[in-house]
């Protein structure tokens, strides 16, 4: 848990990566399901976020965006 205060403490001047890392944190979120994120997979009147994609990147280092996540699962 002080770790956890650590991160976010270092983060706090930073509201995209604090709000990245709380997300990370308190919801097991891998990297690269939270960059494949749209708006519309985040409810906040009832406080649930849906996984529907992931983000990698091919030997290029360019971004692709999978409809799948690693388990398969939505």
């Amino acid at each position: 848990a002080r770790d956890i205060a650590r991160v976010l403490d270092a983060a706090r001047d930073d509201p995209e990566l604090h709000t990245y890392y709380v997300l990370a944190l308190s919801t097991g979120m891998r990297p690269g399901e939270i960059r494949a994120l749209h708006w519309d997979d985040v409810d906040l009147d009832r406080a649930v976020v849906t996984v529907r994609r992931t983000m990698t990147r091919d030997a290029g280092y360019r971004p692709i965006v999978g409809d799948a996540t690693k388990t398969g699962r939505i």
